[in-house]
């Protein structure tokens, strides 16, 4: 290519790179959990319903996971007015015109309480954030009907505290949210850390009884079946990037360099998806189209994930497992 299309396309191809999301099997499992809770949830008599809760340790991919999937449930919800580049809008009853907003995405903040929370959904589609509380959540109720919402979801879940009252008295909110959006066919999917201990979520008696749980981990590297899985993700992330390489060849990340990944990132989703990103993007800066062990040593990553690299040296990275790994386009 001329110096300047070669620019350009180097740019282009690495802002597409950074927004990419590499699948794995039990992320995939997890989102088709949601999916088929939301799903009943939909189609079921109103009322209280199920809640789905996404956990994994931090920087594990779970944030990232169901963030994808809800822009594509969005999509779907949405239809045919995405393409429109403006809001998209329905009457809920003659001379109205609201936007048509199904899916709410809300950050638990870490001193959260329950107005605070009220007014972070009120203040999200425009309107007062002033009054009693009382008055707060009959706005909220007016907010699910008037602009169509199926979706909340809440991350950050762990900062709800078992030892703190303002906490208590979150959840219990919560739990109306989840009322209020099943008279309406709605769903409340919770995002965040497990803690058994401190934990509100997951140690609220009444919650446990409506409560769908999912457990994400890391990669594990220390038996043949626990490498394969490795591998298998890595030749997912191998079918998405291999394209934006044209000096690479398959088994690339899957097998030739899966030890030494693996050791960067101690098989953590967050990490590795931005060293393989990274290790991507540079392959192209310096005009090798491939990845090499330079690339994947030269990155920087987390402090957690340095700290552990160093704890490892000197133990042996897992070995590839010498079988074919297959995954579905």
């Amino acid at each position: 290519m001329p110096q300047r299309v070669l620019t350009r396309y180097i740019r282009d191809r690495d802002a597409w790179i950074k927004n990419l999301v590499f699948p794995w099997a039990a992320g995939n499992e997890a989102v088709s959990m949601i999916a088929q809770v939301v799903d009943e949830n939909q189609y079921g008599p109103p009322g209280a319903k199920e809640i789905v809760a996404i956990t994994a340790p931090f920087t594990a991919g779970k944030s990232t996971l169901v963030r994808g999937w809800a822009n594509g449930y969005y999509r779907e919800l949405i239809g045919a007015a995405i393409q429109s580049a403006a809001q998209p809008t329905w009457r809920p009853r003659p001379g109205v015109e609201a936007v048509h907003a199904p899916v709410v995405w809300i950050d638990l903040g870490s001193a959260s309480k329950q107005r605070t929370l009220t007014m972070q959904i009120l203040d999200y589609f425009g309107y007062p954030i002033s009054g009693r509380i009382p008055d707060l959540i009959v706005r909220f109720s007016h907010v699910v009907a008037n602009h169509q919402v199926r979706l909340i979801i809440v991350d950050d879940i762990h900062l709800l505290k078992v030892d703190q009252r303002d906490s208590r008295q979150v959840l219990d909110h919560l739990k109306h949210i989840n009322t209020v959006l099943g008279q309406q066919g709605g769903s409340l999917v919770f995002v965040g850390k497990k803690d058994n201990k401190d934990g509100l979520v997951f140690n609220d008696p009444q919650l446990a009884g409506r409560l769908q749980l999912n457990e994400l981990h890391t990669f594990a590297a220390d038996t043949p079946s626990q490498v394969a899985e490795w591998q298998t993700f890595l030749h997912g992330a191998e079918h998405m990037l291999l394209p934006y390489l044209p000096a690479a060849s398959p088994g690339l990340l899957a097998s030739t360099h899966a030890p030494r990944i693996w050791r960067r990132t101690q098989g953590f989703i967050g990490d590795t998806a931005k060293l393989l990103k990274r290790a991507t993007i540079q392959a192209a800066l310096d005009g090798s189209w491939t990845i090499t062990a330079g690339h994947l040593d030269a990155q920087r990553l987390s402090f957690r994930a340095t700290t552990r690299e160093q704890a490892l040296r000197g133990r042996r990275a897992p070995a590839p497992v010498e079988h074919n790994v297959e995954v579905s386009a």
